[in-house]
Order: C-alpha cells, then sequence, then structure tokens
C-alpha cells in the first residue's frame, strides 16, 4: 500500500501541481484538504488530469463525514487550553494543519504536507496540540526542500 500523504493547502495551485506529479511518480497516494468546488476549478484552470475521488482523496472542510468525530477529539485535547466545543467547531471548519494532524493521529494518513501558505509558528502550534512530541524528544523541527535542476536540498529548521 502507498504512503497516504495528506496535504492540509489542498486548494493552492503548487500543491494541486505537485499532486499530479506525485500520482505520476506513484510516490504515494495524496489526500487533499480544500473544498471541493474551489480544488475542482483549479485542477480544470491547470489543465491537470487528475480527478478527485478517483486519483486522490479529497476531504472538504465544508462537508465531511468525519467532522463530529474530528471535532470533539480536537476539544478533547484543547479543552484544558480553553477551547469550547463551538471554537472546536469553527477551528475543525477552518483550519487545514488541525484536519490534517488528525488524520495522522487517527492512522488515516502516513504523513501530512502542512505550510506552504500562513505562517510556520502557526501550523507547528497546530501540530503541535494533536500529535505532540514523540517520547524523548525535546524539540520540533521542519523541514524545507528546494528543487532545482543540480538536484534536490533539504532544509532543517528547528525554528
Amino acid at each position: 500500500m502507498p504512503l497516504r500523504l495528506v496535504y492540509s493547502e489542498g486548494e493552492d495551485e503548487r500543491v494541486l501541481q505537485a499532486t499530479q506529479r506525485v500520482l505520476e511518480d506513484g510516490f504515494a497516494y495524496p489526500i487533499l484538504i480544500g473544498r471541493r468546488e474551489v480544488v475542482e476549478a483549479r485542477i480544470k484552470r491547470l489543465n491537470l488530469r487528475m480527478k478527485a475521488d478517483r486519483d486522490f482523496k479529497l476531504v472538504d472542510p465544508q462537508n465531511d463525514s468525519r467532522y463530529h468525530k474530528y471535532w470533539t477529539e480536537y476539544h478533547r485535547l484543547m479543552e484544558r487550553k480553553g477551547v469550547s466545543p463551538d471554537l472546536a467547531k469553527i477551528v475543525l471548519r477552518t483550519n487545514a494543519s488541525v484536519i490534517a494532524s488528525l488524520m495522522v493521529s487517527f492512522d488515516e494518513a502516513d504523513c501530512a504536507l502542512c505550510g506552504p501558505v500562513g505562517r510556520y509558528g502557526h501550523h507547528l502550534e497546530s501540530i503541535l496540540d494533536i500529535v505532540g512530541l514523540q517520547p524523548g524528544l525535546e524539540v520540533a523541527a521542519a523541514m524545507s526542500i528546494i528543487v532545482l535542476e543540480k538536484g534536490s536540498f533539504f532544509f532543517c529548521d528547528p525554528y
């Protein structure tokens, strides 16, 4: 079974182009988080060959059967930090990094890619609220990749 890779910014054109490439290379099974009508319109505008529900799974934050399961788990994890049930419901409709992290936590995805849109610290906080640090680890780090003609370069940032 291929790696289940969830992209939190599934509406972003760069993410959609990367998803097409991942499908062509057979690298992973993509899961995109985004509003269906936006994702489908951008795929068409970019002339990509992929199709939701055929080539990748689409998680629409405005219409997903797991919404109750996700917001109740987020509330359980965050209620001591002042997150009410109503706020948890809003977060699960508006914060794709939280959705992606919950998918990994529930073993519905093997890994998540977050961050091409927004502030690094905001994404990191959302992720750590859900998955935390693994036992024995003291610091979280982000990894970035730059793909150039002469090769790919990975950079790690402990923030």
